[in-house]
């Protein structure tokens, strides 16, 4: 049996209650949201997450070939081809309940019925259920020599780093996963696309959900603190966030960026669109996820400095909290680094994150780069108390943009 709630509550009720006290119970590794809740999803749920790839899965090459076992009977589920074998599985994990004693039921009788001789179970992590099906193989079938195999070591394990580009044109970024939040109503990358498609002009007056603009607009220009003009690009419903889900107080919530719950929630969604599992793969593995966010502004924080200041006013608007609050909820156990140059902040963090890059493809500063005019510096900087002008020129200028000035006492 399985019993999904809040962590606070489940372990209250594990430590109250007298029949989930005496009773032998494992924590499930789940972070991400609910499953096997019926009251929650249903079969429409189910055919969502499988319509993307649906009329791919449905031609006859992909008719599966080898039975898999329903958790809630112990029967092979009876699909003709993937798409629904698929359907069925999402539908099951979503909504159904697993009943183990009928799986190793299940497993038992078909290794009696095909006769083996070896069984070889597979697994990723030897929990307890694997323990008690192995249990029941050798009870009930002696005559078999059966073996269990953690699969986890073998996905693993072995050198990170042993895989070399395959030639000078492969790519060294690779886009699994996307989600977005944009003006015009692009709640998705589909979304996104339509508008571009269509060349929409999206802006429109400021919401009156933001701020009064009638008080922060002057047409004149007279008026200080105030916009020329009284129109925009907003998303819609900034303010949705589902805080239990992210593990959030309320009150964390209310006091938190709206940039920040926004990271959370796209790197959610561009998670899940990516299929990833956390620690499936070697290159799933919490210890390489790291987190590298470009931001230009928190203006947030700068709006809400002279309000109330409470407690979650510091990790709530300091930007270098966002990117920490996904590797936090996601568990990785990478880098998070909150990197702003301005406009460039996307580009440059892209740079950031991959410091292995060959140098032929790494940006560098155009070696012509025009060198200022000595008018718009004084006759002598105080810099060391001896660098000249001309050396400042020579910083600005060097064709490798790195900080190297002419030695004072090469200068010309």
């Amino acid at each position: 049996m399985t019993v999904s709630g809040p962590p606070g509550r489940l372990k209250r009720v594990f430590l109250i209650s007298d029949f989930f006290r005496d009773t032998k119970s494992i924590a499930l590794p789940v972070f991400g949201g609910l499953c096997h809740a019926p009251h929650i999803y249903n079969q429409t749920h189910a055919r969502e997450v499988v319509r993307v790839s649906a009329s791919r899965l449905s031609k006859p090459r992909f008719a599966p070939v080898v039975p898999v076992l329903s958790t809630g009977n112990g029967r092979p589920f009876p699909t003709p081809d993937a798409e629904s074998l698929l359907e069925n599985i999402i539908k099951e994990i979503l909504t159904g309940v697993i009943q183990w004693d009928k799986v190793i039921q299940g497993v038992v009788e078909g290794a009696s019925n095909l006769g083996v001789v070896q069984l070889q179970l597979q697994a990723f992590r030897v929990s307890l259920p694997i323990h008690d099906l192995a249990a029941a193989v050798k009870q009930s079938l002696p005559q078999v020599e059966s073996a269990t195999t953690d699969l986890v070591s073998w996905v693993t394990d072995g050198p990170l780093n042993t895989v070399s580009p395959r030639g000078s044109r492969q790519s060294k970024i690779a886009i699994v996963g996307m989600a977005c939040r944009l003006p015009g109503g692009a709640t998705d990358t589909d979304k996104l696309w339509e508008l571009l498609e269509k060349g929409l002009d999206v802006h429109r007056k400021i919401p009156a959900d933001r701020f009064d603009v009638d008080t922060h607009y002057d047409p004149t220009g007279k008026r200080v603190n105030t916009s020329h003009t009284p129109y925009g690009c907003f998303i819609d419903e900034p303010g949705l966030f589902d805080a239990p889900f992210f593990n959030m107080s309320p009150r964390e919530a209310q006091q938190t960026d709206p940039m920040q719950r926004l990271a959370l929630v796209t790197a959610y969604e561009a998670l899940e669109r990516a299929g990833y599992v956390a620690n499936r793969t070697a290159s799933t593995h919490l210890t390489r996820i790291g987190t590298y966010y470009g931001q230009a502004s928190d203006d947030y924080r700068e709006v809400n400095a002279g309000q109330e200041v409470s407690t979650y006013y510091i990790p709530g608007g300091c930007r270098a909290f966002g990117p920490g609050r996904i590797n936090y909820f996601f568990k990785f156990s990478g880098p998070s680094y909150s990197i702003d140059t301005a406009c460039s902040s996307s580009l440059a963090t892209i740079q950031v994150c991959l410091p292995r890059t060959p140098e032929p493809l790494r940006p560098r500063l155009h070696p012509n780069i025009q060198r200022p005019d000595s008018s718009h510096f004084p006759q002598k900087i105080q810099i060391l108390d001896k660098i000249q002008a001309n050396d400042v020129q020579r910083l600005l200028a060097h064709p490798s943009g790195a900080a190297r000035p002419t030695p004072w006492w090469r200068a010309a």
